[in-house]
């Protein structure tokens, strides 16, 4: 078995100090140090939930805030808030980390502002551009 390889295929990455990794990130994730408040002592443990990394369970996936939010504001329909809403269908069924992901999270940003910020223009969108660009 090739060492820089885990068991399910994964790749290892060997950490700079400290004892060689056996196993991939998504086999054994690092640890997390939690310190108690009473006593300040530091004890290591795996959260087990988004909520204890920190990430708020509601809502569930990025479809459904980008949903919210363009519904709250109303553009829903617009050509930006359709793109939004496309790009986060996207993200949520994506498996893809990295590179490829923050491409389309930044897409989803640029989209979002899209919408959000047009929300007080009034006015033909085609002459928002043109006025832009003369």
């Amino acid at each position: 078995m090739d060492p820089t390889t885990c068991g399910c295929g994964g790749t290892i990455v060997q950490p700079r100090t400290g004892r060689p990794r056996q196993k991939c990130e998504r086999c054994a994730p690092r640890k997390l140090r939690v310190a108690d408040p009473e006593t300040g002592q530091i004890s290591y443990m795996r959260p087990t939930s988004a909520a204890e990394y920190g990430v708020h369970p509601e809502p569930t996936t990025v479809l459904a805030a980008t949903r919210a939010a363009l519904e709250a504001a109303g553009r829903t329909s617009h050509w930006a808030g359709q793109a939004a809403l496309l790009v986060a269908a996207r993200i949520d069924a994506t498996q893809v980390e990295g590179s490829p992901l923050a491409s389309m999270i930044k897409a989803h940003r640029d989209s979002m502002k899209a919408a959000l910020g047009e929300a007080g223009e009034a006015g033909d969108e085609l002459d928002a551009v043109f006025s832009r660009t003369s």
